[in-house]
């Protein structure tokens, strides 16, 4: 909250969310599901899932809600971006 206070209202920073939903690049496809069914209930939003490395929580990629539901359970979610 505080670093969105930061920003002016009405302001695009003042807008953006910090609470995303984010999985390890190392989880299949069917194991990814299963993190975002015990993320989902808390987050704001799930149509983007960010791909973080877990020690540093930098990003690694993204990819869709859709691109994860297509895709065959056993693919690798890095594969995804």
């Amino acid at each position: 909250i505080k670093t969105l206070a930061k920003y002016e209202e009405g302001t695009v920073g003042a807008l953006m969310t910090t609470d995303f939903a984010w999985v390890p690049g190392d989880l299949t496809v069917s194991q990814a599901i299963e993190k975002l069914r015990q993320q989902a209930p808390d987050r704001e939003t799930i149509y983007y899932i960010y791909i973080l490395d877990e020690q540093t929580r930098r990003a690694q990629g993204v990819f869709t809600l859709q691109d994860l539901i297509l895709a065959e359970p056993n693919t690798p979610v890095s594969s995804l971006t």
